[in-house]
């Protein structure tokens, strides 16, 4: 801060100046900032900072320097400050540079994934990212119906897993149930002996209580027997036993009472006509294709697709080749337009 430096040339500072002021987002101090900072006082100041403080201009203004501004700079790198903040900006130049080539190469890498057809297919795409497909495209399609034999294996599995849980419960009331007989008895028990020690006076009392008991006991047990065998008799593919008092497939209870029917009705032809969907015109559906195949291009280039080396993808100079026709075409363009 504050070092007279006097190297570097007064031309440079005066382009330098010059053209800087001229930027309409240039950064200023803030007494510049409220009063009326015209390119002549914005002129003044550069110039001021550039003959007395080159250090704090890179730091406030190195970014808006081209490549070859920054090398004017070079004389003046046994300052510290302006040796540190050239460095800065010359990684933060390379980081750019790595950052458009890795790029690149993604996008060459994602042209050929798109030439080979399988990864940016529909299906692939919605395989990946099923939620974007949804909004942009699943909603406006009818649902897609599995066939007959999908529908029976997929019937056959949801029939085993039901019974399979249904004898989960079963077990599982049975055990509470047992349990619950247990202490039962063993409180009537208890009561019982209690009762013992009381005088003969009280037998008709004693004996009343432990009947009472027994019969709590049993009716207990004979709940359980109850809940178990309608258990049983719920489980798909019984045998033996009453049939379903309804007489639907799996013991199910038929609709009663007024308007069942009708009801009964719309519910079938609910199910025929499957579940709903917004229906648009082929234009809209044609245009919501093409935006989620750039969402998931642009996933691709970002980054986000899980299961991809992008490592490897970045480092991978071989995929530079495919774009070395269009940077010889830019090249002999420049040329030509710039003479």
């Amino acid at each position: 801060m504050g070092n007279e430096t006097g190297m570097l040339p007064q031309a440079v500072i005066d382009a330098l100046s010059a053209r800087l002021a001229a930027l309409p987002g240039l950064r200023l101090p803030a007494q510049l900032r409220q009063g009326d900072a015209n390119d002549e006082r914005k002129r003044d100041y550069l110039t001021r900072l550039l003959q007395h403080d080159p250090g704090v201009f890179l730091e406030r203004h190195g970014s808006d320097l081209t490549a070859e501004e920054r090398r004017s700079f070079d004389c003046l790198r046994g300052d510290y400050e302006v040796q540190f903040y050239l460095r800065l900006l010359e990684e933060q130049q390379n980081a750019g540079k790595q950052a458009a080539v890795a790029r690149n190469r993604r996008l060459a890498y994602m042209n050929r994934l798109e030439a080979e057809g399988a990864y940016f297919s529909e299906k692939e795409m919605r395989d990946r990212q099923p939620g974007l497909y949804q909004h942009f495209i699943g909603q406006y399609r009818p649902p897609e119906l599995p066939n007959q034999g999908e529908c029976q294996a997929g019937s056959i599995l949801a029939d085993s897993i039901m019974a399979q849980q249904e004898e989960l419960d079963l077990r599982q009331r049975q055990a509470a149930d047992q349990q619950r007989w247990e202490q039962q008895a063993e409180e009537s028990e208890s009561e019982e002996e209690e009762e013992d020690e009381e005088s003969e006076g009280e037998e008709g009392g004693r004996e009343g209580a432990a009947q009472r008991q027994a019969q709590q006991a049993q009716q207990a047990q004979q709940q359980a027997q109850q809940q178990a065998a309608a258990a049983d008799g719920s489980r798909p593919g019984q045998q033996g036993g009453a049939p379903p008092a309804s007489g639907l497939p799996g013991g199910g209870s038929a609709a009663v009472g007024p308007g069942a029917g009708e009801g009964q009705g719309e519910g079938e032809a609910a199910a025929q006509a499957g579940p709903s969907y917004t229906v648009i015109s082929e234009a809209e559906a044609q245009e919501n294709a093409a935006a989620f195949l750039d969402t998931m291009r642009q996933r691709f280039l970002a980054g986000q697709d899980a299961g991809v080396d992008y490592a490897a993808i970045d480092a991978d100079a071989e995929l530079d080749e495919d774009w070395a026709a269009q940077q010889q075409q830019d090249a002999e363009d420049a040329y030509f337009a710039d003479a």
